[in-house]
Order: C-alpha cells, then structure tokens, then sequence
C-alpha cells in the first residue's frame, strides 16, 4: 500500500510540473515573448532578414518540448504502475531517476533553441555590454507591494493549528479522539507544513526586494511595470500560504479524527491543482504585462552572455544574490555570488543524499532480519544491532500467531511489505512500541518490559518459534 500511495502522490505532483515547465519555457510567438529560451526578445529579431528564422525556431523547438511532454506522460503512466510491484527500492530508485531525467530531458529543447537564438544575435552584431547596468535612481529600490499584513491571518491560523497539535500531544489537550499518529509525531508533522508557508513567505518578501528592472527612460514608466509585476508575484505568493494554511489544518484534521490515507491523497490532489491553477493566472498575467509594457520599453539590458543556457545567472560582477528568473516564476540566484556557490553545493548534495537513501533502502530489502539470544539478551539485527533486550528485563512475553491481529501505525522508521521497523503504535491498545518484525512471516513475540513494549520477529515463522521456546526455556 505504501508504494501505490507514493505513486499517486508523485504523480499527482510530477504531471503538473512537466505541463508547467513546458508553458513556462517555450514561448508561443515573437511578438508577445518578453525572452525567447532565455534571450531577451530584441525589434532586431522582428527584421525582415531574421523574422522568419526565429519565428521558425520558435515553432521547431516549442512542438519539440511539447513532444517531450507528451512522452515525459506515457512514461509517468507506465512507471505508476510499477507500484504495484513490492519493491520498495526499485520502485523509490525508479521515481528519482525518472524525476531528474524529465527536468532534463524537457530542457534539452529550450537549451538547443537558446543556442541558435545566440546564434542569430551574434550574426546580427548584438554583443552584450558587459558590465553595464542600467538603474533608476528615482525608482531604486521603491517598489514594495507585499504588506506584512496580507500574509499574517494565514501564517497565524497555521501557528494556531501547530500550537493545538503540540497540546494535544502533551495531554493538556483532549480532542476525544486517539490519533493513528503519536501526539508529538503528529505536532511535528504539523509543524513541517506549517514551516512551509513560513519558507513561502520569506521568498516572497526576498522577492519584493528584488533589484527594478529598468525597461524606460521614463521613470513612471519603471514604477508602473515593476509594480504591476511584483502586485501579481506578491498575490501568488499570498495564495500560496493561504493554500499551505488550509493544507496544514486538513492534514492535522485527517490525522486526528480519520488517518484515512485516501484523505491524505484527496488534500494534496487539491493542494496541487490550486497551486498549479494559481500559477497558470499568475504566468497569464505576467504575459499580458510585458505584452502592454512592450510598446513603452525603450532600454534593453543585455546581460544574456551571463545566463548559462538561459538558465543559469553568473555574473562575477554583480553582487545581487537574488535575480528575476528567466524561466518560470520568482527569482533565482547568482551563482556567481559566494552564497550561490554554497547553495549549489548543497543542491549537489541533495542529489547525492537522495541516491543514497535508495541504496540505503535497497540493503534494507536485501538483507534478512534476524534474532539471536545472545550473552543473557535477545538481540533483533539486521545490518546492525537494533535492539538489545536483557532477558532479566523482560517482565511478560507472549507468542502472536497472526500478526494481522495487530493494528500496527508507524510513527518512524520503515514501512515495507517485508519489513516493519522503528517507532510504531498499536492501536487496539493504543499502546506505543518499538516494532521489528517481517509481516510476511506470520507470526510474531509480543514482549514487554518495565520502560518498553516490543513486537518482534526472525525472517521465517520457524526461526521465530524457535526462538519463543528458546525463550520460554530460559524464563523457565
């Protein structure tokens, strides 16, 4: 069940997305394109001499991205289904691959389009002015939209939910419901989304700083563009934490009061399709400003040798951090900058950690769990020593001949169709317990202690009868 809930999950997210990239990377005509994959759209590309081969470029490379789709689609439809295969790691190994790849893959279009509109600037003589920026010093810095106040209610009513989760956790609180989730567990869960809008909200003040672009020798003209795009960046940004707030109190509700995983899928299908529904206007918008402002821009600054296929800004000589992304929507950074270079180290990173938890996940599939009695202790391994439970310890022990008696939640730790592992809660008797055991053998030793509650197995149901004798004998 796992897996098929991480397959709609992940696909529920990872279909938008390539739908998103592709709107928001290839432009549709030259006429309304601020940039053209990546390059700024120049009155020199609507030339006789050159119309006809961006506007040919334009089409060959968009019906290539929106191919790339369509393909990106079909495969995300094919790997779901291997949710239904039990292998936790293959399936895991399959998705990461496959989401790296299609942000790849979507890109390789954009990035062949890029080059030859590099091409075709180079051919007519468009060098860029390297070092030169244009500011205007009436409007620097001026242009602020977004109030602390249009985003305070929602991170409010998402604390207010945080703080109610932690005091039901720490019993001052009685909901008259016990939760599938431990009451910190679920605070901490709680507390990770709500963290989210937090995050959303900082960007979006970094955001509303960022340096005016200079479209106009007329100042008011400036004002009025950087105005309108940050007023429509900055109701993104609101609907964002508004959304993360009303996904916060839905996820908390459906742990609390039904630990329905179909809950949990139908919230982040709702979520998304707000999000992307949010984007797509936000992107309309954005359009129909460049497209009105197009008539009134009479200075272009050309800094397109500094995006690394239009996609990546570094530029030694600006000391900006944040800059306006030259695909998609928001800001991205200067990787030029030290902060940058740190943060794409840490990206690489993450990458890494990533492919490593599969591995790691992977060793957890191939290796067996084990039991041993062992120097007056019950030892449960696998890779290493989990548990060590002194046989004098042990107050009451008991032998469970079908483990689907038990009505396991996991609060930490692994969940597989072989392996359950980590921190769990048995909800008959809402008792919290340390679990480790292979449901596929059966059966399992139920044993407790003065500090701790164990559910514990061998990897085959005689193993682990041999040891409960073992056991007994010993108690004995």
């Amino acid at each position: 069940m796992m897996n098929i809930t991480m397959g709609i999950i992940l696909t529920i997210c990872i279909l938008p997305t390539i739908w998103m990239m592709f709107l928001l990377s290839y432009p549709k005509d030259l006429k309304s394109s601020k940039l053209i994959f990546g390059v700024k759209n120049r009155d020199e590309f609507a030339g006789p001499d050159v119309r006809e081969n961006v506007e040919g470029i334009i089409t060959k490379y968009r019906t290539d991205g929106q191919r790339m789709s369509w393909i990106l689609t079909a495969v995300c439809g094919i790997i779901f289904l291997l949710t239904f295969i039990d292998k936790l790691s293959l399936v895991t190994f399959v998705w990461i691959m496959y989401t790296f790849a299609s942000v790849f893959l979507i890109m390789i279009p954009f990035l062949q389009g890029h080059r030859e509109m590099m091409i075709i600037k180079r051919n007519l003589g468009l060098s860029t002015e390297k070092g030169v920026s244009y500011v205007d010093l009436k409007n620097a810095g001026a242009v602020r939209v977004l109030g602390i106040r249009s985003v305070l209610v929602p991170n409010i009513i998402g604390l207010i939910i945080v703080v109610i989760a932690f005091l039901r956790g720490a019993g001052i609180l009685d909901m008259g419901k016990d939760s599938l989730y431990p009451g910190f567990v679920t605070g901490m869960m709680v507390l990770t989304f709500w963290l989210m809008g937090v995050l959303i909200t900082v960007f979006g003040f970094v955001m509303d700083r960022i340096k005016n672009e200079v479209i106009s020798t007329d100042s008011d003209v400036n004002a009025n563009y950087n105005r309108a795009k940050k007023k429509t960046l900055a109701s993104l940004m609101i609907a964002f934490v508004w959304f993360n707030s009303l996904f916060t109190a839905a996820f908390f509700t459906g742990l609390v009061f039904t630990g329905a995983e179909a809950l949990y899928m139908f919230s982040i299908g709702v979520y998304m399709l707000l999000v992307m529904g949010a984007l797509l206007i936000c992107i309309s918008r954005m359009r129909r400003i460049d497209e009105a402002y197009r008539t009134k821009t009479d200075i272009v600054t050309d800094d397109d040798e500094y995006w690394i296929g239009g996609l990546i800004y570094y530029n030694p000589s600006d000391k900006r951090l944040n800059i306006e992304k030259r695909v998609g929507v928001g800001g991205t950074v200067n990787m030029a900058h030290p902060v940058g270079k740190a943060l794409g180290v840490l990206s690489a990173l993450a990458v890494l950690v990533s492919l490593l938890c599969v591995v790691w996940i992977g060793m957890l599939e191939a290796t067996p769990i084990n039991l041993r009695v062992e120097d007056g202790s019950l030892i449960c391994h696998q890779l290493r020593d989990e548990y060590v439970i002194p046989l004098d310890t042990i107050e009451s022990a008991e032998y469970i001949q079908d483990i689907r008696t038990l009505r396991l939640s996991r609060s930490s730790g692994v969940g597989m169709s072989e392996l359950l592992k980590g921190d769990f809660v048995e909800l008959n008797s809402v008792t919290r317990c340390k679990v480790f055991l292979n449901p596929e053998t059966g059966s399992c030793i139920h044993i407790e202690t003065s500090d701790r509650v164990y559910y514990v197995s061998s990897d085959t149901p005689e193993e682990t009868t041999a040891i409960w004798n073992m056991l007994k004998d010993l108690k004995n």
